[in-house]
């Protein structure tokens, strides 16, 4: 619809307002990790500086972005919680979730659709730009995520092996166990809060080594909760 109506962008608003997912003026669906990528962008284009709080699970190209204004990106549990804590400090301009989610620190420490959508309006018109323009200008990024059924009693014993798997490797500790492989690769094990799941997320350098490293962790993760 936005392009056919030759709109510069289109939102839809999500449960209770809480966030957004954007459609550029091309008629794409921009949500989830690009969404966040698309949203710093902006912010590190009109702040240079700028600190920007996102889950421990999101794409590593954040940095990358964010060392090319001087600015900084700031890893915070995956709750929301997490994100409303961060958003506390002021000296945080955005915070970001998976979800189509922004809190801005100067607003409130809370998720407000409402409020994104005046800032993405006003973001666009002080960089000039195209929606679809800022999309384009983000890095590619190839994250690929699993949600295992893992029972209870098996989840701390899937920690554990992970944190052996882990001990010649560079680890976070922020949220589960995040193992850096080197090159830029990476993944994260991390027992769900609520069910008895454990949900891994990976980063490599193309879609096939993304593809690649999810089927190692998940083959390890498989073999972990059934072990002595």
């Amino acid at each position: 619809m936005v392009k056919s109506l030759n709109a510069d962008l289109g939102v839809i608003m999500g449960n209770g307002s809480e966030n957004i997912t954007m459609i550029d003026n091309n008629g794409r669906v921009i949500q989830g990790q690009q969404a966040m990528l698309t949203w710093a962008k902006m912010i590190f284009d009109l702040k240079p500086g700028a600190t920007v709080a996102v889950p421990v699970s999101a794409t590593h190209q954040l940095e990358k972005l964010a060392t090319k204004s001087k600015s900084k990106i700031v890893r915070t549990k995956t709750s929301v919680r997490a994100l409303n804590d961060a958003a506390l400090n002021k000296d945080i301009e955005i915070c970001l979730d998976e979800k189509g989610g922004t809190i801005f620190s100067s607003f409130q420490a809370a998720f407000d659709g409402i409020y994104a959508t005046v800032k993405l309006l006003e973001g666009i018109a002080k960089l000039n730009k195209s929606l679809a323009e800022i999309v384009d200008s983000v890095p590619e990024f190839y994250t690929r995520t699993q949600r295992l059924p893992c029972p209870w009693e098996a989840k701390g014993k899937v920690m554990r092996y992970a944190m052996e798997f882990a001990k010649d490797k560079e680890t976070q500790l922020i949220d589960g166990v995040k193992i850096l492989m080197g090159k830029g690769d990476w993944v994260l094990v991390l027992p769900d809060p609520d069910k008895p799941f454990v949900n891994l997320t990976v980063e490599s350098s193309s879609a096939k080594a993304s593809d690649d490293l999810l089927k190692m962790i998940t083959e390890k993760v498989n073999k972990w909760k059934t072990a002595d």
